[in-house]
């Protein structure tokens, strides 16, 4: 009988491993499927007249969208200004609130409409001012508002399943017109998500507009949750704004509360160790979940 040595052994058993390396990873490799993508979702490009020019959106649909058991369900849409800058970032979030394989359902699935920006300082101040931050090109909200009521939300009614509950959100000049369009045309949105927005602009434009306002009693329900970052730690250019920022906050938000109505649920939340910049995930986070408090899933069909 042959004896082997322990060193023969370990020369055997290393060839040997050395062909199965060789040949077995050979046809592992041939039975590798082809990579496909990881899709977020679609662009897509609506001609306006009101604006006159091309306006591309970005589209995201939920899991369930395509499943053809839920062929006949609608969803709720997001409309998310500056989409160019957040759209990866909420697209997770509300994929992880609400979507089946996450577990959490503290939102309904959602269908998201990302706006990129085309001349963000005009699209998104109210009324053109001749001085100060923000003032050169200023004054073009109300015509977006008129391209968002008339021509982007048919357009999404039109080609997809979507229910009547709309959440608008918007960061700094984002969150301004955000809660413009509170101010002058609440119906437009169910909720209304502001983060840190600019209140300090046009000499606290929104708060004088909102000491004039009020919200009626026969208003449907809605929500309007208002973040704000740490503005001595914030990163403005300009850091003559930080108080008047915090300011104009602080202002809006006493009058809102004694004006909102009894229909009108808000909230506000103040993140300390988070920048003008860095606060956006935290607040959508937050903000997602004030908006939905108290949502029971609805079973699958």
């Amino acid at each position: 009988m042959q004896v082997w040595s322990n060193r023969t052994l370990i020369r055997a058993f290393a060839a040997g491993f050395a062909l199965l390396v060789l040949f077995g990873g050979r046809t592992a490799i041939s039975q590798t499927t082809a990579p496909r993508d990881i899709v977020l979702g679609q662009v897509r490009t609506l001609h306006s007249s009101i604006l006159n020019q091309d306006r591309p959106y970005w589209i995201y649909l939920p899991p369930s969208y395509a499943s053809s058991a839920e062929s006949g369900r609608t969803f709720p849409v997001l409309y998310l200004l500056d989409g160019g800058a957040h759209f990866n970032m909420v697209t997770g979030v509300v994929h992880h609130l609400s979507a089946p394989n996450s577990g959490t359902f503290y939102m309904p699935e959602s269908i998201i409409v990302g706006l990129p920006n085309m001349g963000r300082t005009h699209n998104m101040t109210p009324v053109h001012i001749d001085s100060g931050a923000y003032s050169e090109n200023s004054g073009g909200a109300p015509m977006f508002l008129e391209f968002l009521r008339k021509e982007l939300i048919p357009e999404i009614q039109a080609n997809y399943r979507v229910t009547q509950e709309r959440t608008i959100v918007g960061h700094s000049l984002a969150g301004l017109f955000a809660l413009n369009v509170l101010l002058t045309a609440p119906e437009t949105f169910a909720h209304y998500i502001a983060i840190d927005p600019s209140l300090f602009w046009g000499d606290q434009y929104l708060v004088r507009q909102l000491k004039d306002w009020r919200a009626p009693d026969a208003d449907p329900p809605r929500s309007v949750y208002i973040a704000q970052g740490n503005s001595p730690l914030s990163d403005y250019e300009d850091a003559s704004l930080k108080k008047p920022h915090e300011a104009g906050i602080r202002n809006f938000r006493k009058l809102l509360e004694a004006r909102k109505g009894k229909n009108t649920r808000t909230g506000f939340e103040y993140f300390a160790t988070e920048t003008h910049r860095s606060v956006v995930l935290p607040a959508v986070w937050q903000g997602l979940q004030f908006t939905y408090k108290g949502y029971v899933p609805q079973p699958a069909n």
